[in-house]
């Protein structure tokens, strides 16, 4: 009986433990089920070594540590727990952009039923601003309506409706825009040219450029289709901008022809056939009356000619034309100072330089004469400012002459002050100067001997220059437009005292 006792005893505490190890109890929150809990941790702790054979019975795994017990139950992997969050950070925002894609779409289906339904209103519309904005809207709602994929849960058809309607008022929208646009800068175009050529004559350059500009507004309208929003207009306009370019092109032709004819006076001027010369200017003049160099022509051979006061009537209405031709002020000077009017002639000579500061020959003559009005220190330094330039310039005959009249004038106070004799020689030289400007040669020296002076008179200019001879100017159509060449200076008494024996 006693056996019996001691073997249930035992199947009693083995179940126990089969139990504890199969299927821990729960640890409690109060003190006593800790104090057994802590209890049997101890048991289990001092009968270490029976516990694997005992396992062994039972065929259970002994437990080697006491950190992986039951009571210490091991974590999860650091590395399983970031995948966890990463893929449900991955399904969260594919669900969310999934969400906002599709409301997207839905919003965009709703714009272009009002895109479909705003530009119905201003398709055939011809204002170009109006066209410009539903072009726009068109574009980016199909932009938009061409990425709805073909998939479930997303408006394919609906998408596909809507974009055939609004490709084909893109179309008609396009089509208007282009025409409408066209007649805008062909009215713009046709208004600048009209402004170009108020209140004529006007150069060569002013009415090629008229025309140019009636010849580009007529290609634009002509470029309007019969169906555009805007081809009434554009019919109601064309022929008013043929008739425009007729009259411009007309007016350019002879304007043209005008600058032909001043050519060849400049041509004839350089031959000394003065009065041909103005028969050619003349004829340019009568054609096109707003060539400031074929006045200026005039006023050239009407001072060879002798007839210095029409010289300088013609001078006036170069300066009229244009107030910044400089070489008509200085011509003007020397037939001024011919006539005898020399306050004239050194306000013509000042305005000269102030044009043009580099004007070294206004200077020269200038200085000569402040000299001979007795301003001698301000005629000496416009000489010394004369032969500064030549010498810039390279200019070596007129820097020699000027370094001469300065040497010559620094020598004595007064510029005729001593009574010398001209020698034969000198009096030669003067004549071959004269006569070499009354016919037009080029440039010869005619300047004061290195004499002291005791009888002035007038004489010519300290040099004569030879024609300016401007060429040609092709213009953008390769026609011609003729630019007018011009001499440098004109036939006028030069400023210094020059002396010889009578």
């Amino acid at each position: 009986m006693a056996n019996t006792n001691d073997d249930f005893d035992i199947e009693l505490e083995l179940e126990q433990m089969r139990r504890a190890l199969a299927k821990p109890e729960p640890i409690a929150n109060n003190q006593n089920h800790a104090l057994v809990a802590n209890n049997q941790t101890h048991a289990l702790v001092a009968s270490n070594q029976n516990i694997e054979p005992i396992a062994s019975i039972l065929n259970v795994e002994p437990i080697a540590s006491d950190q992986n017990s039951v009571l210490h139950p091991k974590k999860p992997n650091a590395l399983y727990m970031g995948l966890y969050i990463a893929l449900g950070v991955l399904i969260f925002g594919v669900g969310a952009g999934f969400f906002t894609l599709y409301k997207v779409q839905q919003w965009t289906l709703a714009k272009s039923k009002t895109v479909i339904a705003q530009v119905e209103t201003v398709k055939n519309s011809p204002d170009v601003n109006s066209l410009g904005n539903a072009q726009e809207s068109l574009t980016e709602t199909i932009a938009i309506l061409e990425k709805i994929p073909n998939a479930p849960g997303f408006p394919y058809k609906q998408a596909q409706a809507d974009l055939v309607k609004l490709r084909g008022m893109q179309t008609i929208v396009g089509v208007n825009f282009l025409a409408a646009e066209n007649l805008k800068n062909a009215e713009k175009l046709a208004m600048e040219a009209a402004i170009l050529v108020q209140k004529p004559p006007h150069p060569v350059k002013v009415w090629y450029e008229a025309k140019q500009k009636w010849q580009m507004a007529v290609l634009l309208v002509k470029t309007i289709p019969a169906s555009s929003s805007v081809a009434e207009i554009a019919q109601q306009k064309l022929p008013a901008y043929r008739s425009n370019y007729e009259i411009i092109s007309k007016r350019f032709a002879t304007a043209q022809q005008a600058a032909e004819f001043n050519n060849r006076g400049v041509v004839t001027l350089e031959k000394a056939d003065y009065r041909r010369a103005l028969e050619y200017f003349t004829q340019a003049v009568s054609l096109n009356a707003s060539i400031a160099e074929s006045y200026f022509g005039r006023g050239i051979a009407y001072s060879a000619l002798g007839n210095n006061q029409k010289a300088v009537q013609e001078y006036n209405q170069v300066i009229k034309l244009n107030a910044s031709y400089t070489e008509a002020y200085f011509n003007r000077a020397l037939a001024q100072y011919v006539l005898g009017n020399k306050q004239q002639t050194v306000s013509d000579l000042s305005e000269t330089i102030r044009i043009n500061p580099n004007h070294a020959k206004a200077y020269l003559e200038r200085g000569a004469i402040r000299y001979e009005l007795g301003i001698q220190e301000k005629g000496i330094e416009d000489l010394e400012k004369a032969s500064e330039l030549f010498s810039q310039q390279g200019d070596t005959k007129n820097l020699q002459q000027a370094e001469k009249l300065i040497s010559q004038w620094q020598e004595t106070a007064e510029p005729a002050a001593v009574a010398v004799n001209n020698t034969e020689s000198e009096d030669s030289e003067l004549d071959e100067c004269e006569d070499a400007w009354q016919s037009y040669s080029p440039a010869l020296s005619c300047y004061l001997p290195s004499v002291d002076i005791i009888n002035v008179r007038r004489r010519q200019p300290l040099n004569a220059a030879s024609p300016n001879i401007p060429t040609k100017i092709q213009s953008d159509a390769g026609e011609t437009e003729t630019s007018v060449r011009t001499p440098s200076r004109s036939r006028g008494g030069s400023f210094s005292g020059r002396s010889r024996r009578r």
